[in-house]
């Protein structure tokens, strides 16, 4: 009954309110509002002319009550037209750039596909609409009832409440609809849940004040990024026409970064966002830089079976094997190609001819002249073709020998597999104090890869995932264009800052943030922060202004209380308590460099109850680790970042891996050579199997061209050097051209 009643009052608008043409007018205006996602400025100016134009304003909420299903419906339809004209037409970019840097224009989200291919089928709908409707209603009614007058107060009535309710919603709800705004936004790039207590809007003064920002941290789901008791902004309220934000002078206060949450802070959602898929990408580059293991327990060491799948040696030689293979192919048909029996047995008869042939016989001197020139022809193209056979030989060559240093990276991996105890120092360094160093480098990657995921170099048009709504969210597009405003820039930002919120006397310190922006190109100078105190020096540097970005950051700080740091499998904590902290990164390209430091004088040992005994917490050289390490009262740790994203290295040193190691390899080191005695065995044998016929494969394939290209070019010169020993002859030994 509750759906009955206003389904009548709408029918009941067909019969009671205006012309035919002016229902069927009210009804093709109110597709556009169905058709299109609602909030869009495009459907408040649709709303105005339903208001202001003489139309049926029941018959427009009819019309909005019927396409609503479709345009649900037919949002797939929606989103590839839209992709198709803003993605895949590149006469319409210039046409967009320009709306996208209009006042006003970017608010309609025509760079969204859902709301452009809804709105252009909406447009082409509506005058076959019109005309449909008016046909549909002149037959539905009886008689025709024309109110022209009253609908005219109506449509006065309806102007004004529109505005009113307008100027009250925006009293209202302009600050909630904003803080909710600011979270969904701040969550999506960040990757993690972000916070606000209050946020209030104050336009026609160009602020707002934010209070109780809290970003929860994506790598630790119990612990926020950091806190911010109140953010002051000084806003640029015209570039807002067109969807750009300009922040002057930002001002934070209260940062404090590491505090502690009750909820998890982590966001998980069915479809990745952008962020979340560089934080995979992160997590999966971390995974792949390998550590050995510290396997501390006592008697035989077990060596079980290594899956020939897991090595790269034979993934090389199957390489390897298809390439030669495919080069015997190729180089068969290169040599077949020369077709050099025709040239050969035509040099050898005109050789033939030329034994019984006198001087004068100049048609015959020049006929051999031009078979000559042929011969000379065909093995320039020899010799071209001998070059490329004899590259490809020596890149052969270059993969046989690719394999040995693939078997050498088999030894390590296995070695690491099986957990062997690590003997040498700088495996002792890696085992113990690696995973910690890789937490800070993997975090600075994530922030540079983040900035390069939303502030790119470049002027092209780049393509995201469109908001969250109701309807499908579609592709949002942006356009930017030189000379033109960014769509965000921070230009200046002077923050107030905690490190170690939880001291009794927390210290203060003050940075400052410039030049913060989603569109580097446009504003034509780097992001840079800084930051300096008598105990800190940090800095950081976004350079993606040019093609090739340039991502920097360091900092020193000194007399902090430094976290502890876990061992992995040791139940021992290691608190370093207050000490000198250093880090720098650097990321050019796909380059990376970094370097972390740790040093203190204050160093104590905690025994961890979070690490397991079943572990061989209780084996004698555990026991003998857990005493080397306690005796240990200072800490001086540098880990190194080297190489690229796609084949990283991390070296890490410190004063506790001599002592180590030396006490280990006393204790356990026949037992360990024997294991990697084993270990060596097994790749050995897998790699003998799947190597032995690559290289005879090789040989022999190297071997088969060569005598073929060294035959082929024996007959050729052969038959050359006969022809021009018989024109000599005739000649009296004149030197021909």
């Amino acid at each position: 009954m509750l759906l009955l009643k206003p389904l009548q009052s709408l029918v009941k608008a067909l019969h009671s309110e205006g012309t035919p043409r002016q229902v069927a007018a009210g009804i093709a205006l109110g597709s556009i509002l169905g058709l299109t996602p609602l909030v869009n400025l495009h459907n408040a100016l649709v709303f105005g002319l339903i208001i202001i134009l003489n139309v049926s304003f029941p018959g427009a909420m009819l019309g909005w009550a019927l396409f609503v299903p479709v345009g649900f419906l037919l949002d797939p339809l929606f989103d590839r037209i839209g992709r198709i004209l803003l993605l895949e037409t590149p006469a319409l970019t210039p046409l967009w750039t320009t709306l996208s840097n209009t006042p006003v224009v970017p608010l309609t989200n025509f760079n969204n596909s859902v709301v452009l291919g809804s709105l252009v089928c909406a447009l082409l709908l509506l005058y076959p609409l019109l005309l449909a409707s008016r046909r549909g209603v002149i037959r539905y009614r009886d008689t025709v009832g024309a109110w022209v007058e009253r609908t005219q107060l109506l449509k006065a009535s309806y102007l004004l409440g529109f505005a009113g309710l307008v100027v009250l919603g925006w009293w209202l709800f302009a600050d909630r609809l904003a803080r909710r705004g600011a979270e969904a936004v701040g969550t999506a790039i960040l990757g993690a849940r972000v916070e606000i207590d209050r946020l209030h809007l104050d336009l026609l003064a160009g602020k707002v004040e934010v209070r109780g920002l809290t970003a929860a941290s994506p790598f630790e789901p119990l612990k926020n990024l950091f806190q911010a008791d109140e953010l002051v902004a000084d806003v640029d309220v015209a570039p807002l026409l067109e969807r750009k934000v300009i922040v002057d002078r930002l001002a934070a206060k209260g940062l404090r970064f590491g505090t502690p949450r009750a909820t998890s802070g982590i966001v998980s959602s069915a479809e990745p966002s952008a962020t979340q898929r560089v934080a995979e990408s992160v997590k999966r580059w971390a995974g792949s830089i390998q550590f050995p293991a510290l396997q501390l327990a006592t008697g035989k060491i077990a060596v079980g079976r290594l899956d020939p799948g897991s090595l790269a040696t034979p993934r090389d030689a199957k390489a390897l094997a298809a390439r030669a293979d495919s080069s015997r192919v190729a180089w068969a048909a290169a040599l077949q190609g020369l077709d050099l029996g025709p040239t050969i047995d035509s040099a050898v008869a005109m050789a033939n001819r030329l034994r019984g042939a006198k001087p004068t016989d100049l048609a015959l001197l020049n006929q051999a002249r031009r078979t000559l020139g042929q011969v000379k022809q065909t093995r320039d193209r020899m010799t071209t073709l001998e070059r490329g056979i004899t590259t490809g030989v020596a890149g052969l060559q270059a993969g046989v020998a690719g394999l040995s240093d693939a078997r050498q990276r088999d030894y390590a991996f296995a070695r690491g597999l099986l957990k062997l105890p690590a003997l040498d120092a700088p495996d002792v360094g890696a085992a113990l104090l690696g995973p910690v160093a890789l937490a800070r480098f993997q975090r600075a990657l994530y922030l540079a890869q983040l900035g390069r995921q939303y502030a790119p170099p470049g002027l092209l048009p780049r393509a995201g995932a469109g908001p969250r709504r109701m309807r499908r969210a579609g592709t949002t597009v942006r356009f930017p264009r030189e000379h033109a405003l960014p769509g965000f820039l921070l230009r200046d930002a002077e923050l107030s800052f905690q490190l170690e919120p939880t001291a009794p006397r927390p210290k203060a310190y003050t940075g400052r943030l410039t030049g913060l922006t989603s569109d580097p190109a446009l504003y034509g100078r780097p992001t840079v922060f800084t930051a300096r105190a008598p105990t800190l020096q940090a800095g950081a540097l976004l350079d993606h202004v040019r093609s090739t970005p340039y991502d920097t950051a360091g900092a020193t700080l000194q007399g902090v209380k430094l976290p502890a740091l876990a061992l992995g499998t040791l139940p021992l904590r290691l608190e370093p308590g207050a000490g000198t902290v250093t880090l720098g990164f650097a990321l050019r390209g796909d380059t990376l460099r970094g370097r972390w430091g740790v040093r203190s004088d204050a160093l104590r040992w905690v025994r961890d109850s979070a690490v397991g005994e079943g572990g061989g917490a209780g084996s004698d050289a555990q026991g003998l680790v857990e005493r080397v390490l306690s005796g240990i009262g200072a800490l001086d740790l540098t880990a190194e970042l080297r190489g690229t994203i796609d084949h990283p290295s991390l070296a890490v040193s410190s004063n506790l891996d001599r002592a180590v190691a030396d006490r280990l390899r006393a204790l356990v080191g026949e037992e360990a050579a024997r294991a990697a005695r084993t270990v060596r065995a097994q790749v050995d044998s897998i790699a003998d199997r799947e190597t032995a016929p690559v290289r005879a494969q090789v040989a022999a394939v190297t071997n088969d061209v060569t005598a073929r290209l060294a035959e082929q070019r024996g007959r050729l010169d052969q038959s050359q050097h006969a022809l021009e020993q018989r024109l000599r002859d005739l000649t009296r030994g004149i030197r021909l051209p």
